[in-house]
């Protein structure tokens, strides 16, 4: 999608939104004339929804809490347990989780009383979200199994989607790959058929993220593939870089290193093509990545300084010190020791002012390895045993290997 065409969108967005306020406005002015309390209510929950929409959360807490106010004085428990649940959503968005789950949980009290299976399972959601929010995963986990179970006793496809989307992620977040693919399939099943081709895209994404991170390539590339005939489908050209560097790296994982050449080369070109800078720097790193496993050292040089060019132009300081280590290995590689530790110096330095110690200790290894393959020694055991404390201080095992 164009970017010309996204701003459209969300112009188009925005001026939907400020119309609902403006007609919500005048049904609440008609409402307080007629001394309609249902209506004044419904009018003050949707002016509510409205501004956050339009993430206008303080000014939505407000129109709720009116609103809330009469639903309350006037005994209306549904309508009450919808603002509650409102609340909680308004304060999950300012980040203040606790409250939010405090108003999720009378929201779901109420819904329980009044017999509101479905209700039940959204403010059930809403308690997950807050709890992965707060990075209590498994209280998370508990409740969206919680909520899914009632979606799915209930036919209600929609939440049960939702549901299985969100413990895919959350099972990922904890490493628990397993359940995470067991969920993203059963949520691929749902997306079929439902049709929703774009949330096909996802879940096939998230599915190959997860086979990665098990080490089961293949399975992973499978996946990949599935989704680059979605993105075609849909013309998701930006989807369509990110998937094929994410197919490069499952053929890098798996030493296929032409394959991965091939998918990150298709990448670049694309990434060009759209004028996407940062995808450009990335899939020329990759295409460096793969040519120094290779052994073309000077081809994957000329990568790392086409990557590192970009970075450095659009202050991308981490980008830049990652690539200037890259460059600095290369180096070592075809022999340049002393071009090699200008590269590992220029991203120590980097390193040091962004407090990356991760990044400080690989470039102090470098450039042990550098002054090792000169002759000096005593310089080369020094800068290792900076690097060995940095690394022990971080339980940090990737530079000891």
């Amino acid at each position: 999608m164009s970017t010309l065409l996204k701003v459209t969108e969300e112009s188009d967005r925005l001026s939907q939104y400020h119309r609902a306020i403006k007609f919500h406005d005048r049904q609440l002015r008609t409402a307080r004339s007629l001394g309609d309390h249902s209506k004044e209510a419904a009018s003050l929950n949707n002016l509510g929804v409205a501004y956050h929409c339009l993430g206008q959360y303080q000014q939505a807490i407000d129109y709720y809490g009116e609103s809330l106010e009469i639903e309350r004085e006037f005994g209306d428990a549904r309508g009450e347990a919808r603002i509650w649940s409102n609340l909680g959503k308004a304060y999950h968005s300012l980040g203040e989780y606790q409250q939010a789950i405090e108003f999720h949980q009378k929201s779901l009290a109420i819904k329980q009383t009044i017999g509101d299976i479905k209700g039940q399972a959204k403010s059930l959601m809403g308690l997950g979200n807050a709890y992965r929010s707060l990075k209590d995963y498994q209280q998370a986990i508990n409740y969206y199994q919680q909520s899914l179970v009632i979606a799915q006793k209930h036919g209600d496809a929609r939440v049960e989607a939702i549901c299985l989307g969100n413990l895919g992620n959350v099972y990922g977040i904890v490493g628990q790959y397993p359940q995470a693919i067991e969920s993203y399939q059963q949520l691929l099943i749902i997306q079929r058929e439902l049709g929703d081709t774009r949330g096909q895209g996802k879940s096939l994404m998230d599915l190959g993220s997860a086979y990665h991170f098990l080490g089961q390539y293949q399975q992973a590339i499978v996946y990949y593939q599935q989704l680059q005939v979605i993105q075609r489908e849909l013309g998701d050209a930006r989807g369509i870089v990110a998937s094929l560097r994410k197919l490069g790296k499952a053929y890098y994982s798996l030493k296929q290193y032409q394959q991965a050449i091939d998918a990150y080369g298709q990448s670049l070109l694309m990434a060009q093509e759209m004028g996407d800078t940062i995808s450009q720097a990335s899939s020329l790193g990759n295409l460096g990545n793969a040519y120094q496993c290779l052994g073309q050292y000077q081809q994957a040089i000329e990568y790392y300084q086409q990557s590192l060019a970009i970075q450095q132009g659009v202050g991308d300081r981490i980008g830049t010190a990652v690539s200037l280590n890259k460059l600095g290995k290369a180096c070592c590689s075809l022999g340049y020791y002393e071009q090699a530790i200008e590269y590992y110096q220029s991203s120590l330095e980097i390193a040091r002012e962004l407090g990356d110690r991760s990044g400080e200790a690989h470039s102090l290894s470098g450039l042990g390895n550098a002054y090792y393959c000169l002759g000096q020694c005593q310089r080369a055991i020094e800068y290792h045993q900076q690097s060995l404390l940095i690394t022990r201080e971080l339980g940090d095992r990737l530079v000891l290997q």
